[in-house]
């Protein structure tokens, strides 16, 4: 994500493509959300100003992918008060 990122920081819409390929790398199951959590979290991808404003489309993905993970967390524990209810 981090070598996609810098490619793309100096094209024109490069905000939409970074955006566009990291949905489409979690659909196809290709990167783990954990994966692009990692990178989004690392450093490296904010460094500069073209690496913070190519990624700032993507916060929206981010967002998405936090929530995600809550609501999994949620239900991974409610299943484990079902079993200990058993």
């Amino acid at each position: 994500m981090l070598l996609l990122q810098a490619d793309v920081a100096h094209r024109e819409s490069g905000d939409s493509i970074l955006l566009s390929a990291a949905t489409k790398l979690v659909e196809l199951d290709s990167i783990e959300d954990d994966g692009v959590l990692q990178w989004w979290e690392d450093p490296k991808s904010s460094e500069g100003a073209e690496m913070q404003q190519v990624r700032a489309k993507t916060q929206q993905l981010i967002d998405y992918l936090n929530a995600d993970s809550d609501d999994s967390d949620e239900s991974d524990e409610d299943e484990e008060e079902d079993e200990d209810d058993e």
